[in-house]
């Protein structure tokens, strides 16, 4: 005989009672992991990162938490990927995920360590947020990745417009003579090819290029060509000790010819700091700079010089990582949970305005940030100045 789901006792339905399941309670902290590469050729670039992303952090909890999760704080701890190691990247990540059980990732900074980073979000099924450039960072098919700059090749593409159309601005002289050099890395293969296809695109003549070695002990291979073929512009990405060689023998040489880079390689302090007024004309595209009038962004400046007096200006990867930050938050709101998958589902939804640049941050299918766009800089008289597109621009560079 076949037991029926409902029990009939003198004609009328009885209920099986079955205890009650009491509701999760919210965790009281989120744990944010930050791989990064906290030393090397790009540690400096990581470490803003860091300091960004805390202070987002410690405004979160000032204003009373996640409120969709009765206050739970929110915790970073961070871990060194190095510069040039993927095998670290890897383990830091991954002791992150199957050890200190983090809710949501921020990392690596260098888009040869994320590369690496993100499999282990990947097959750990926990969310990164990175700052890294290079393309095919959103072109695995990985479902927990999200990206916030520019892809490189649009960043090297719109940098390398940009500086053309400043130029010929500025100097009523018409671009025909370029020089195109990049490191090893990733990132930097990446916006080098880029910068190449951008040029062929244009008819724009390329007189010298190639590729080298990170951490230059000697930079003739590139200033050698550069001073036969006499550029207008020098397109490089680079290492930052590497851009810092290369525009100190230039200049050392006479040569004031704007220097073009992407990212970590001319965005920090140590630019100025080592070549002081040899960095005039040394320029880049980043994703955000200190200058920038966007929404938050003073109170980010405020925030940081009062957590860093010592700083010159918040730079670039201060910004990112603070604009991940409110996203996390923001993530974390809207999933009114700490589990990774609930967190991962909430980015794909999220729309936010942030203090990048090109308007709210809203993620793709792949992951990428829909309206990341690059703005062109430059150093002047010691400090790194938002120059192009005009609606962000705070200054003129002095070209030669």
């Amino acid at each position: 005989m076949q037991t029926s789901r409902r029990l009939v006792l003198g004609g009328s339905a009885a209920v099986l009672a079955t205890p009650a399941i009491p509701a999760r309670a919210a965790p009281s902290e989120v744990v944010i992991g930050a791989p990064n590469s906290l030393t090397g050729g790009f540690g400096e670039g990581g470490r803003q990162v860091v300091i960004g992303l805390q202070i987002a952090v410690e405004q979160v909890n000032a204003a009373g938490g996640i409120k969709s999760l009765a206050g739970a704080k929110l915790r970073v701890i961070s871990g060194d990927t190095s510069s040039d190691d993927p095998a670290l990247a890897a383990s830091v990540t991954r002791r992150m995920v199957s050890q200190d059980k983090v809710s949501v990732l921020v990392g690596a900074h260098t888009s040869t360590m994320t590369l690496s980073a993100q499999i282990e979000a990947e097959r750990g099924e926990v969310p990164i947020l990175t700052t890294s450039y290079a393309d095919q960072i959103v072109q695995r098919g990985y479902k927990y990745t999200f990206k916030i700059p520019p892809q490189a090749s649009a960043l090297s593409a719109t940098g390398m417009e940009d500086t053309i159309a400043l130029y010929q601005q500025i100097k009523g002289t018409k671009i025909d003579r370029v020089a195109i050099f990049y490191g090893a890395d990733a990132a930097s293969q990446a916006i080098g090819k880029a910068y190449l296809d951008y040029a062929k695109s244009k008819s724009i003549p390329v007189v010298a290029n190639g590729t080298f070695p990170g951490n230059l002990s000697d930079p003739t291979a590139i200033v050698g060509p550069v001073l036969a073929n006499k550029p207008q512009i020098l397109f490089m990405n680079a290492f930052l000790n590497d851009m810092i060689l290369v525009t100190r023998a230039l200049r050392s040489l006479g040569v004031t010819i704007p220097v073009v880079g992407s990212g970590s390689g001319i965005s920090v302090k140590s630019i100025s700091q080592s070549l002081g007024k040899d960095a005039n004309n040394l320029m880049g595209t980043l994703a955000w700079n200190w200058d920038l009038p966007t929404p938050g962004a003073e109170e980010f400046r405020v925030a940081y010089k009062k957590a860093n007096p010592t700083e010159p200006f918040a730079p670039q990867e201060s910004g990112e990582g603070f604009a991940i930050g409110s996203i996390i938050a923001a993530a974390l709101e809207d999933a009114k949970s700490a589990d990774p998958k609930a967190i991962r589902d909430a980015l794909t939804r999220v729309k936010l305005q942030t203090v990048l640049p090109g308007g709210p941050v809203t993620f793709g299918e792949n992951g990428q940030n829909s309206n990341a766009r690059g703005i062109l800089v430059s150093w002047i008289n010691g400090e790194l100045r938002t120059i192009w597109p005009k609606e962000y621009a705070s200054a003129v560079p002095p070209l030669p």
